[in-house]
């Protein structure tokens, strides 16, 4: 009976010891995956967040999504139902005193001297499509005292759609007139100005961020002439605003664009800010 104990023992032990050994044997000859190289690694860190997390690169779109949104909201909006135009005069001679060459310096300023005496460039942060600058307002004629005291500062600036070689505006079509407008500013007061009137002479003033902005707009004849009748081709658009700024004194002058673009053009030296929204009712 001892010796049959034994025997059934030994054979549960070698099966026992079987199991084990094919289990183990299984497990050797699984395929294990293999541990990534370190050159592959390098692949993966300098991947791009788009290329390597659609995640990511959905969130990437929500953010620009969520700035484009606070770009928006950040425009200056402008009701066109305060802004007032009236009748506009010709130009006027302010009867400044003219300098007597003897006793005068006449001086050139680039733009570095505009900065410094007016506080910034005085470039409109906002300018219609197709405008640019003119080559010849990287340089102002100034008067100046013997002694170097300011005696004439009005600063005009030209911004056309195309310039003749000299930088003066010039149409680009068959118009004859350029489209654009200029800008004067002076400290000291602008030597030549516009005149906005209306009847009684009494002007509707508008308001820009509490600053108070004359407008006076006109509609001007163009050429062509007929030869025989001299009747114009037809007529253009002109906008003049006036207003004064940190001790600065401004006049838009604007020829062939439309009102809301002269209100963007002011607006945005106003504020400060090229973002402006004009809303029409």
């Amino acid at each position: 009976m001892k010796n049959m104990n034994e025997q059934r023992r030994r054979k549960h032990w070698i099966a026992v010891a079987i199991c084990l050994a094919y289990i183990v044997l299984m497990y050797a000859t699984l395929p294990t995956s293999p541990t990534p190289s370190k050159k592959t690694s390098k692949i993966e860190q300098s991947a791009s967040p788009e290329q390597s997390s659609p995640e990511s690169f959905v969130l990437n779109q929500h953010t620009e999504t969520e700035q484009t949104a606070a770009s928006d909201a950040s425009a200056i909006e402008i009701d066109m139902d305060n802004i007032h135009v009236n009748g506009l005069a010709a130009a006027m001679d302010m009867g400044r005193k003219y300098p007597v060459p003897a006793e005068c310096v006449y001086a050139v300023w680039e733009e570095a001297d505009i900065i410094s005496y007016y506080g910034n460039n005085l470039v409109p942060p906002y300018l219609p499509a197709g405008l640019t600058a003119s080559p010849r307002n990287a340089v102002q004629n100034v008067v100046l005292s013997m002694a170097g005291d300011v005696w004439e500062d009005t600063v005009r600036l030209d911004f056309y759609q195309d310039y003749h070689a000299d930088g003066s505006a010039k149409s680009a079509d068959n118009l004859y007139i350029p489209k654009g407008f200029y800008l004067n500013a002076s400290k000291i007061g602008l030597l030549y100005d516009f005149s906005c009137i209306n009847s009684g002479n009494a002007v509707s003033i508008s308001y820009l961020n509490e600053t108070t902005v004359s407008i006076g707009g006109a509609m001007l004849e163009h050429g062509p002439y007929d030869p025989d009748t001299h009747e114009p081709s037809g007529h253009y658009e002109q906008y003049v605003a006036q207003f004064t700024l940190n001790g600065i004194d401004y006049e838009i002058v604007t020829s062939r664009l439309e009102l809301e673009e002269a209100v963007r053009i002011v607006a945005s030296i106003i504020y400060n800010e090229s973002n402006i929204n004009i809303n029409n009712s």
